[in-house]
């Protein structure tokens, strides 16, 4: 949560307040470049919202920070940030067609899309997808806050070893995300597959941390999808994911 918006509403927590188990956890709070200092970061006591008719009474710890940037960089107010707790209570169904998203506690039927696949699913982690890249099995976790995706450098260095398809791209602007601005080297990717369906040219940045995360630069190949945390399921629409090509 925005740190403007958590002191209007609820307060920093008492280090007697947090349970043992989570003392640390949250004594490493990692972005995707990164580590957040503690100056970064409080942790807070709790408060219940809604969601549409469904409130939300039962988290233990919220966290705030500077969502100033974040802000900046997106063209709109941001307040806070859904967290994984909160995402495997609901059934996520997104429309691109139709630009609509629709929340609810009801199971959607996995017949009513073209396909689906499982994805593997962990403690305070986002879901994770895996994907088909010359005839290897790579674990991407799920990052809507991004609009494209991180390899690791490690990845990218197997890649340039092996004389496979990369191209590095000449912007390289700073991005900005929950612990601030952060540089990095972007590139464009090909042979990557998503269960059977090629991806064709997919941007990349490299990754210090050693993350793979896909964001929604690949969710909006869809035509529909949805994401069912309680079978670990992400169902789609979409006879093709390809993106023939690539603007800057």
């Amino acid at each position: 949560m925005d740190e403007k918006i958590a002191n209007t509403i609820t307060r920093p927590l008492l280090s007697s307040e947090i349970p043992k188990n989570y003392r640390q956890e949250f004594s490493n709070v990692s972005t995707v470049s990164g580590r957040l200092e503690e100056h970064q970061f409080s942790l807070l006591k709790p408060t219940a919202f809604v969601i549409g008719t469904k409130e939300i009474n039962d988290s233990d710890i919220w966290v705030s920070l500077d969502l100033s940037l974040l802000t900046q960089s997106m063209g709109t107010k941001i307040d806070g940030i859904i967290g994984i707790d909160t995402f495997r209570r609901f059934n996520w169904k997104v429309d691109n067609d139709k630009k609509k998203v629709i929340i609810s506690d009801t199971l959607p039927s996995a017949s009513d899309y073209q396909a689906c696949t499982g994805y593997d699913d962990s403690y305070n982690r986002m879901p994770q997808l895996w994907f088909k890249y010359k005839n290897n099995d790579v674990a991407f976790r799920m990052d809507t806050g991004a609009d494209h995706s991180f390899v690791s450098n490690e990845f990218l260095n197997y890649v340039k070893e092996n004389k496979l398809s990369l191209e590095l791209l000449s912007s390289n602007e700073p991005t900005a995300e929950a612990g601030g601005l952060t540089k990095s080297t972007q590139y464009i990717l090909q042979d990557f597959v998503f269960n059977g369906l090629p991806l064709n040219k997919m941007e990349f940045s490299d990754n210090q941390e050693g993350n793979f995360h896909v964001g929604m630069d690949f969710l909006s190949r869809f035509k529909r999808y949805t994401f069912i945390p309680s079978r670990m399921m992400f169902c789609y629409d979409a006879d093709s994911i390809e993106k023939k090509q690539h603007s800057t």
